[in-house]
């Protein structure tokens, strides 16, 4: 009796020893104090890594989720895990795009746990960066995907385009050149020239995040108001043309249209004053407003050009060493120079299907970003376009 006594005064300590005396008393399940910081993750969760390389992408995993810190387990490592747990995270604000973009600091801390070490990894991200800017950026794989998003995004005039690239090399000049290449081709969807900044993370390599910012003179309602009411002009001016099938005619007839559309602004050009956010530099400003630069007379005419499909780009260049533009048109698979401001100054004959020798007197532009223009046919004094076998093409009407 006294043996069975002291067994079982000798399990009911262990029991308290093990659980506690209130599990016993109240009746409770068997249960243990939570730890502070679990040393071993579930089953379920636990990430490992044996290689510097799969660690830097689990810390790269947790930064695109968008987490504060995470935990890695690592097994079997070869080199110093203390030291290159924070390489990589060096590495990773240095050289690769999420984090050069996206992360104010990085750090690792290292316990070693009998055969394994843990890496606790703390983030913390930029004060403007939040989990949905990361979430909202677009991966490219070529430059015609890059310039299909941009003009997406130019065309809604969002203030910002958040891009990562893979292969695709580009410089600030390339990136900003992408952007005056789609509004220069798109002068009805985009009304207004942004004013753009351009900015790499890292600032090298053919991997990286780039990130467009966009400024408008005016709101974005305003602006698609503006081109409201640019299309319905446009489609109403290129719905009275005269001159039939015939594209020559149809062409004298655009500049026409325009030249009695808009007034040149001689003393706006002479100054300088105008930016591409000007409204005289808008085909808005030649056909709504009617005043314009140089620059509003050529997008105004690219814009009722692409409304009749006749192939029209608009050039950049100087006039008498001052900033301009005008027009190549495709007409009978050559390409011609017209420039409607100057025929509105100078009448139709002075700027109106010139070739490349015509131009070089006055005009001065990069030959080699523009079609050659080296057609045979010309307009006359007298109202008419003819061949070089001087038969007549169209007349003036």
């Amino acid at each position: 009796m006294k043996k069975r006594i002291t067994a079982l005064l000798a399990f009911t300590a262990v029991l308290l020893g093990l659980f506690g005396c209130d599990a016993i008393l109240d009746g409770e399940m068997i249960t243990s104090a939570p730890h502070e910081k679990p040393i071993v993750t579930p089953s379920n969760s636990i990430i490992e890594a044996s290689t510097f390389d799969e660690l830097k992408a689990y810390i790269l995993k947790f930064i695109w989720d968008y987490e504060d810190r995470g935990t890695v387990r690592v097994t079997g490592y070869d080199g110093d895990i203390v030291t290159e747990a924070q390489t990589a995270c060096d590495e990773i604000m240095a050289d690769v795009a999420i984090g050069a973009y996206a992360v104010a600091d990085l750090k690792a801390e290292v316990t070693q746990i009998v055969s394994y070490h843990e890496v606790e990894v703390y983030i913390l991200y930029k004060n403007d960066i939040t989990e949905d800017r990361i979430n909202s950026i677009i991966t490219v794989p070529t430059t015609r995907y890059l310039k299909t998003y941009l003009q997406d995004m130019i065309s809604e005039y969002e203030p910002s385009i958040t891009i990562q690239t893979k292969s695709v090399v580009l410089t600030e000049n390339d990136a900003l050149d992408y952007v005056s290449e789609i509004y220069y081709s798109n002068p009805i969807e985009i009304v207004m020239m942004p004013v753009t900044t351009v900015d790499f993370f890292p600032s090298q390599g053919k991997e990286g995040i780039i990130e467009f910012t966009f400024v408008y003179r005016y709101k974005p309602s305003t602006l698609k108001a503006m081109e409201i009411s640019l299309k319905k002009n446009v489609q109403n001016i290129a719905g009275r043309v005269t001159g039939g099938s015939s594209d020559g005619a149809i062409l004298l007839s655009l500049t026409h249209r325009l030249m009695e559309a808009s007034e040149y602004d001689i003393d706006m050009t002479a100054a300088g004053l105008y930016t591409e956010q000007n409204n005289a530099a808008t085909a808005y400003g030649a056909l709504i407003e009617g005043s314009a630069v140089g620059e509003g007379y050529a997008m105004a005419f690219k814009a009722l050009c692409d409304e009749l499909d006749i192939e029209c780009y608009v050039v950049l260049g100087l006039l008498d060493g001052l900033r301009h533009a005008w027009n190549i048109v495709e007409l009978e698979d050559h390409y011609y120079h017209i420039d409607v401001s100057m025929c509105d100054m100078n009448g139709i004959a002075s700027s109106f299907l010139l070739g490349d020798t015509g131009m070089e007197k006055n005009y001065s532009w990069d030959t080699t970003r523009y079609k050659t223009c080296n057609g045979p046919l010309v307009y006359t004094s007298n109202g008419e376009i003819i061949s070089a076998d001087t038969s007549a093409y169209a007349t003036d009407s």
